[in-house]
């Protein structure tokens, strides 16, 4: 499947909305409230080197910006990408939950 129709299902529609509604419909670096775009920060991969889905990220990772300052950070940065490896001997004493670590690549 290819990025457009990745950011056509609905996954990613509901995550977008959710992001769009907690930064208040404005870009967060020129405060525009329009032609909003939802950036990731970071791209991760998982073990097998495949990109994790677009919804999948937490909401740290995402942004709203105006086209223009999208484009521009594009322009200016390169988006890190970020491999991530589950342990599955390795738990969160406290949580019991999967140990994640993350290396660049």
């Amino acid at each position: 499947m290819n990025y457009l129709n990745l950011l056509n299902d609905y996954r990613w529609k509901n995550k977008r909305s959710k992001i769009l509604l907690r930064d208040n419909y404005r870009c967060r670096n020129c405060n525009r409230n329009w032609g909003l775009q939802v950036h990731h920060k970071q791209y991760n991969k998982d073990e097998n080197g495949e990109f994790v889905m677009p919804w999948d990220y937490g909401d740290k990772f995402l942004i709203t910006l105006c086209a223009d300052c999208h484009d521009a950070g594009h322009t200016q940065y390169k988006v890190p990408v970020f491999k991530i490896y589950k342990s599955k001997n390795i738990t969160n004493s406290k949580s019991k939950k999967p140990w994640f670590t993350s290396s660049q690549m």
